[in-house]
């Protein structure tokens, strides 16, 4: 198969996973118009095997007209509208109030699907940018639920369940140990690292809050993306010369909005999308998505030979601050 053909498959996979974003998240007329183009790109790849670089060409121009001009839009307003739900079950104005008392689930099975869609595109470009361990650690709040949860959960009130989103709710879920010392790829971490190991003792446990200091770009971004929690600590238990350190905290999502931006389009004015974690709450809140209890753990003082990345560092640290 030649590099052509290959590429022209590629292109229409591209399609076919728009047309799946356009259905879950978007109006009748997007759906209808990625539903369309797929076909006709699909067809055109059989009719014209000889000259797949056309179709290339031809897809790789159609599927951003397609998700910027007419997709995405209705998804940005699908968005706010999921949002604005669960805010309201939250008494956050100016959108309209729920309930408290009632049981059920607050959002639709089509929200869900839209979220849940939404978040693997998000976990996807954080793993191809090189953030794996925060891809990894929003994708591990889709794979928790059971049907069984999500049943008891939704048996609840909205009152009760708004209780999901807010700080310290992480600690009634389950907790999931991994184990890497990517922590210490932000010198800050390691400086704290360093002084909590030394601090120490034989037989100890010892913990210290990890507080991303100044500005968010200041630190490695896969790192304060991952770590950078309200409950966030660092843990330190010594056995003789080895030192097993651990980072642990709270993963889950409050109602707040984490930013806006405009998105240009080629007809009309810019699409402006909201990126309100109060839709991944709403998941929380009707059990969709469970929140957990993340570790990482890794040795700063082994025994053995082993994570040498930490030793050195940890050390380095240490050496150069005179402790």
């Amino acid at each position: 198969m030649k590099f052509g053909q290959i590429a022209g498959r590629l292109v229409v996979l591209s399609l076919l996973a728009a047309l799946l974003w356009a259905m879950a998240t978007a109006g009748l007329f997007a759906m209808w118009l990625s539903l369309a183009v797929g076909a006709l790109t699909a067809a055109y790849v059989v009719a014209d095997r000889a000259h797949p670089w056309r179709m290339t060409l031809a897809g790789a121009l159609l599927a951003p007209l397609v998700l910027v001009q007419w997709a995405l839009p209705e998804f940005a307003a699908q968005l706010d509208e999921i949002s604005c739900e669960v805010r309201g079950a939250h008494g956050q104005g100016p959108c309209r109030e729920q309930d408290l008392d009632r049981v059920g689930p607050i959002l639709s099975s089509r929200q869900h699907l839209a979220v849940r869609w939404l978040n693997l595109h998000m976990a996807a470009g954080g793993w191809l940018l090189g953030f794996e361990e925060v891809a990894w650690e929003t994708m591990m709040l889709d794979r928790l639920s059971t049907r069984a949860t999500r049943v008891a959960v939704q048996s609840q009130s909205l009152r009760s369940r708004a209780a999901l989103c807010r700080e310290g709710a992480a600690a009634t879920g389950p907790t999931i140990e991994a184990d890497s010392d990517f922590a210490l790829d932000s010198d800050y971490a390691a400086r704290v690292a360093a002084k909590l190991a030394k601090r120490t003792r034989d037989g100890q446990h010892r913990w210290a809050d990890l507080r991303f200091p100044g500005q968010f770009g200041d630190h490695p971004w896969h790192v304060v993306l991952a770590l950078w929690v309200p409950d966030g600590r660092l843990h330190a238990t010594r056995d003789g010369d080895h030192v097993r350190m651990q980072w642990r905290g709270g993963i889950q999502y409050p109602p707040h909005v984490i930013a806006t931006f405009p998105i240009p389009r080629l007809v009309g004015p810019p699409t402006v999308v909201t990126l309100d974690e109060a839709a991944f709450c709403g998941l929380q809140m009707d059990g969709v998505w469970v929140p957990y209890t993340l570790t990482w753990s890794w040795d700063a003082r082994p025994a053995s030979g082993d994570k040498r990345r930490a030793v050195e560092k940890v050390a380095r640290s240490l050496d150069d601050r005179g402790h």
